[in-house]
């Protein structure tokens, strides 16, 4: 470990480095070989001895340490998944840092005032969804609010019976005297923002979880030639296959079309595009407009139109650099912001913790990368993003972003 290196990283994790020493230590130390055993015993060194500064951050130091160590292993300039998150086992570190150049600027230029609110504990925190709120509206109109059921079976319509299991699931079956006649109607699944992920278990045997501030219409015993559910907000199929009766997705325009396979669907009405991501088999994405597009496991279908707008507005395009890891975070209870932009974190963590963001003066210009895990409370979560410059404050149901 040369002299100029210590020296840049004392400066850095007391606050005191400028952004040019900070760019100066992350290519020393990626041209040091960062995860060298030298070094990381200097590093654990300098983090007890350091710890008796009060501007000293242990956590933030090292969990951009981690992710250097991590860039310095790889060619490319992408963002790095921290796993910091799980070797420092602090909440707030398991947030977000940004790495290159530009980013080195923010983490040095911006740095969070000691008494900031973002870094405090809000007075009135809001917590992780720690339940499940989902409601279910009957064909009849009856609306049964899950979380004041027992387990058990809920309802019985036609020759088809729901049941809410142990695990947290609702799951639809035929019931064991099948005289009863087929159910024609259709049945509504509500997840509220601020709600837990739903796992929902179809007549037909098909598995779809959906995200918070999302819903699913779909028909009771499926008596049709086909298998028609429509949905909004985000939702993951895992499709029981069923070659006489195809299986079809709707969200407005935007049909999808199955056999057998499992993808997810992504059309909030707050987002730009519709998104559908294949992860095994096959589906064909079609507009109304007319356009189509069949995917191949790996590959993400993006329609590229507002849903508001007209048909014939619309056009489909195809990625096959999709990060499936990312795509399936919320399934998974995660956030994976990399190479996320920073109002579109932030439109997740509305859904998340029920509140609408507004921004006061300028949207920060900020890319974010990194996980974290959706257990955190709003307060953890800011603490981390104060990090990297962003502060914000919670007004009852508002998050306002500040300059």
């Amino acid at each position: 470990m040369t002299e100029r290196i210590a020296y840049l990283a004392k400066q850095y994790f007391s606050n005191r480095a400028t952004a040019e020493e900070v760019e100066e230590l992350f290519a020393r130390l990626r041209e040091e070989k960062a995860d060298s055993e030298p070094v990381r015993q200097w590093l654990q060194q300098e983090l007890r001895q350091g710890e008796a500064d009060p501007d000293y951050d242990r956590a933030h130091w090292q969990t951009v340490f981690e992710s250097v160590l991590d860039k310095s292993r790889n060619s490319t300039q992408t963002p790095v998944r921290l796993m910091a998150i799980r070797k420092i086992g602090w909440a707030a570190a398991a947030v977000i840092v940004l790495l290159g150049a530009g980013a080195a600027r923010w983490l040095t230029s911006q740095k969070t005032p000691s008494n900031t609110i973002a870094a405090r504990p809000l007075a009135t925190d809001v917590k992780a969804p720690a339940t499940n709120r989902a409601s279910l509206t009957l064909a009849n109109g009856k609306t049964i609010y899950l979380d004041s059921t027992t387990n058990g079976s809920l309802i019985v319509q036609g020759n088809v019976q729901l049941q809410k299991l142990g695990d947290g699931r609702i799951a639809y079956s035929r019931t064991a005297a099948s005289s009863g006649s087929p159910e024609t109607g259709n049945n509504t699944l509500y997840n509220p923002r601020a709600s837990r992920v739903i796992d929902l278990v179809l007549a037909d045997g098909s598995h779809v979880w959906l995200n918070a501030g999302s819903s699913i219409t779909y028909p009771v015993g499926f008596a049709g030639k086909d298998r028609t559910v429509s949905i909004s907000g985000e939702a993951y199929f895992e499709v029981a296959s069923d070659p006489s009766r195809p299986f079809f997705v709707t969200r407005g325009p935007v049909t999808v079309q199955v056999l057998g396979t499992r993808f997810d669907v992504n059309g909030y009405d707050d987002e730009k595009d519709l998104k559908v991501t294949l992860l095994v088999g096959s589906v064909r994405v079609s507009h109304g407009s007319g356009c189509t597009a069949l995917l191949k496991p790996g590959q993400q279908a993006v329609t590229q139109s507002d849903r508001s707008q007209a048909p014939k507005s619309a056009s489909i395009s195809v990625k096959s650099d999709v990060d499936l890891d990312q795509v399936m975070a919320w399934k998974n209870g995660l956030f994976d912001f990399d190479n996320t932009d920073i109002q579109s974190a932030l439109r997740q963590l509305a859904k998340w913790y029920d509140l609408d963001v507004s921004y006061q003066g300028a949207i920060p210009d900020i890319q974010l990368g990194g996980e974290m895990k959706r257990d955190l409370s709003l307060s953890q979560v800011l603490k981390g993003l104060s990090k990297i410059g962003l502060h914000a404050r919670v007004e009852g149901k508002r998050l306002l972003i500040l300059p």
